[in-house]
């Protein structure tokens, strides 16, 4: 699996008086993940998905990245995943 991981500029809630939280993307082949734990050498992001079938069994999917990705760039709050390529042998 080959992936692209970058910072989504993406808003998190709307503007004006009354802010509503405005949910992660989740494209074909484009997911955005947030910020949740910071763990010893990598940072850890969520996305919590909603399943179809069983609406009230939210299930939670982590992203771990090193530290070392970010360099001496503050961690992003959300970030997205843009898959490129899947490939397997038979």
């Amino acid at each position: 699996i080959t992936v692209n991981i970058g910072k989504s500029y993406n808003t998190r809630q709307t503007l004006g008086f009354k802010p509503k939280p405005i949910p992660l993307y989740v494209g074909q082949g484009v997911c955005e993940f947030e910020f949740n734990e910071e763990k010893g050498n990598h940072f850890r992001y969520l996305i919590i998905y909603d399943a179809y079938e069983k609406p009230s069994s939210n299930q939670g999917y982590y992203l771990y990245i090193p530290k070392a990705e970010f360099g001496n760039e503050l961690k992003p709050e959300v970030i997205y995943v843009n898959l490129l390529n899947v490939s397997y042998k038979e």
